[in-house]
């Protein structure tokens, strides 16, 4: 600071004293006392320490600032500033040519911490510890506006990267876990361009595997639906045994369900023959094994059961019918028939069939028909317990016959 002179205002006697130690008094008002110093013996830029707040101060031509905490308490030694603005933090720097810039850090509310670049808040801290980069009231505890994040090491060999949409929504969001070799991403997670029916989707680079892991016994389960949120229901599941279900609707399931890796269908609905064009859905049918029969139901009813096989290894107690064949097959009541609409399976469509009825051929052949008239299931024919009769009635018959044509021949030759 350049030298000034002080001015004495008069000139002899106990005046001149009384001016010199006004200005005595100044000077030792720069070292410290507990009142302000007044008057017009004040100098700009000089400075003092104020005793009654512990703050070193210094006069700017127009008022006293504090600019360090001189107090005997922990805060001693403290730098104290103004909370600025964006055009002027509290605390500024110095550019290399020495000039004071718009680059610092200020409180611009008494609840934010602001840090500023080039006259602009980049960098916002709240008291209650949320941190913003590009937003000055961050919702969470980080929150980046305006941009993506990269997370990485020291070599770049492995990072993780956060890449955010514009506000034109042009651009995909992606989450990326990159390693050496494959530095752009090596692992994403995408939610492409388009708007609110967008498509999502998990990127998997490498000829490893792609595995989704669940420990401590929980569920992997995909679902889909219009239902919001965690009401979606489980279209496929793969529970801690390892076995997988699925469904169209909400799954229930047996709690025993079995842990050998088995699929537990609820039903299935196929396309019929190979046409591209017949559509998925309508009935759904399911098959299972009823020994010594595999058992098929369309929707909800039992539409016939299938022999797998007549191997003498699966019989025991054999023995030949020793019953009339004809008697049986004299029985039975060959009819023609039509079908009719029935439980939204069975279709009618007027043609003419021949068969039996089961429960007809039932009474007959007890073992020639499934379940009972009128019972919840409807009946179906067990063709192989109905050939077996008609075979017996047919060497019966033969037998017959052979036997009449050795007495013709008897009576020809006498």
């Amino acid at each position: 600071m350049a030298n000034s002179d002080a001015i004495i205002a008069n000139g002899t006697g106990q005046t001149v004293r009384t001016d010199i130690e006004s200005n005595l008094q100044a000077l030792k008002s720069n070292n410290s006392t507990g009142t302000t110093p007044t008057g017009n013996n004040l100098t700009s830029y000089m400075s003092w320490a104020n005793t009654s707040s512990g703050q070193y101060q210094v006069h700017n031509s127009t008022a006293f600032l504090p600019v360090i905490d001189i107090s005997t308490g922990s805060s001693a030694g403290t730098h104290i500033a103004k909370p600025g603005t964006s055009a002027i933090p509290g605390y500024r720097f110095l550019n290399s040519s020495g000039s004071a810039v718009q680059s610092g850090m200020g409180l611009p509310a008494d609840t934010r911490l602001g840090f500023f670049i080039s006259g602009s808040e980049k960098v916002s801290i709240l008291s209650d510890g949320k941190v913003g980069i590009g937003t000055t009231s961050p919702s969470e505890m980080l929150q980046v506006s305006g941009g993506g994040a990269v997370i990485s090491n020291s070599t770049n060999d492995a990072y993780l990267q956060i890449e955010a949409t514009n506000t034109s929504n042009t651009d995909e969001v992606h989450l990326d876990l990159a390693t050496g070799a494959h530095t752009d991403y090596a692992f994403r997670l995408i939610r492409h361009t388009g708007g609110t029916n967008a498509h999502s989707e998990i990127g998997h680079r490498g000829t490893g595997n792609l595995q989704l892991h669940c420990e401590g016994g929980g569920t992997i389960a995909f679902k889909t639906g219009t239902t919001a949120g965690a009401n979606q229901p489980e279209r496929w599941k793969i529970n801690p045994s390892g076995c997988l279900e699925w469904s169209d609707n909400q799954i229930t399931l047996a709690a025993n369900l079995d842990a050998s890796g088995v699929i537990v269908p609820r039903g299935i609905a196929s396309r019929q023959g190979d046409s591209n064009t017949a559509a998925m859905g309508g009935n759904v049918y399911n098959f299972y094994w009823n020994s010594p029969n595999l058992i098929a139901y369309v929707d909800n009813t039992l539409i016939g059961t299938a022999a797998t096989t007549s191997d003498y290894r699966i019989k025991q107690n054999i023995a030949l019918q020793t019953e009339s064949g004809i008697d049986k097959v004299k029985l039975l009541k060959p009819s023609t028939f039509q079908y009719k609409d029935y439980e939204g399976v069975f279709v009618a469509d007027g043609i003419t069939r021949e068969g039996f009825i089961a429960h007809e051929v039932q009474e007959v052949i007890p073992s020639g028909a499934t379940g009972t008239k009128d019972g919840t299931d409807i009946q179906s024919l067990q063709l192989d317990a109905i050939v077996s009769v008609l075979t017996k009635a047919l060497q019966e018959a033969v037998a017959k016959i052979e036997t009449l044509e050795a007495k013709v021949a008897a009576l020809e030759a006498s």
